[in-house]
């Protein structure tokens, strides 16, 4: 299903971030208890850093995403849970892995898929802390083609709100994700960041081997893999049409209004930006939902 409008043509590459592989190691239940907090504050520190950073690029709208992220950070129950898995004889990363993950598992079952999108939140959360207690550092966000250089379409099971503001519009084209929704944040970042975006695909997107010609249409949801030359032109004409639209509405924003009453009342600019409905593409030999 479509989650953020638009419409490119690259190749794809799959995107499949490493597990974090979390043994018990049980340590003094004050040192683990430590650890557990120094990983937290540095935690909300990443995050301090990942707000700023991402209300400069696109907005204060989408770095309160990540004030939700500290929330759930500094939530009092999960800290809790964490810590009486140490007093109970477990190591810090293991006790937080045990604490986040019931929790997860909980959001995952909710029925709202607003709150069930929460899920992939938390993971994001989660996998913050356990790189700290790990001593791991954060997953290099290379989504390019071949040399790292060249956008393209990222394939994947899912991907955080991290994942998404980190890779952005240098590296990316789109994307287009097994799981997930359109109300996940990491959807709502990436209209932010006007990058094309199907959820929910199906796991056959991720057999899509690496370099695969595709044209992304996030307005159809629709991913069209080896799509004949007729088809990329008919892609290619239709975005010159749809960036063509985007340039006079931006140069409708800056024209003047329409003068003011005599009561010093103005009326509301008449709106030009209505969505237009777009026709779906001809599918290639094969397309993803």
């Amino acid at each position: 299903m479509g989650a953020a409008d638009g419409l490119v043509i690259g190749t794809t590459r799959q995107h499949l971030p490493k597990p974090l592989v979390v043994g018990d190691e049980p340590t003094d239940p004050v040192e683990g208890a430590a650890r557990l907090d120094a990983a937290l504050k540095a935690a909300d520190a990443d995050l301090d850093q990942v707000m700023a950073d991402v209300q400069a690029k696109f907005g204060a709208d989408k770095a309160a995403i990540f004030g939700a992220h500290k929330e759930l950070l500094a939530d009092e129950g999960t800290v809790q849970d964490a810590v009486s898995h140490i007093l109970d004889g477990h190591g810090p990363a293991w006790a937080y892995q045990q604490a986040t993950n019931a929790r997860i598992e909980q959001l995952q079952k909710l029925d709202d898929p607003l709150l069930a999108g929460r899920a992939i939140d938390l993971s994001d959360v989660q996998r913050r802390v356990l790189r700290h207690l790990l001593g791991l550092r954060e997953d290099a966000a290379q989504a390019g083609g071949p040399g790292g250089h060249s956008p393209v379409i990222l394939l994947a099971p899912d991907l955080t709100p991290s994942d998404t503001a980190r890779l952005g519009p240098d590296t990316l084209l789109g994307f287009a994700t097994a799981q997930g929704g359109p109300t996940s944040h990491t959807a709502i970042i990436a209209r932010g960041l006007g990058l094309p975006a199907i959820v929910a695909a199906g796991e056959s997107v991720l057999s899509v081997p690496d370099g695969t010609l595709a044209i992304l249409d996030g307005s159809a949801g629709r991913l069209y893999l080896n799509p004949s030359d007729a088809d990329v032109q008919s892609a290619r004409d239709r975005m010159a049409v749809l960036a063509a639209g985007r340039e006079a509405a931006r140069a409708a924003r800056h024209q003047p209004g329409p003068p003011a009453t005599g009561s010093g009342w103005r009326s509301p600019p008449t709106s030009t930006g209505r969505r237009r409905r777009q026709r779906p593409l001809k599918p290639g030999p094969r397309a993803w939902a």
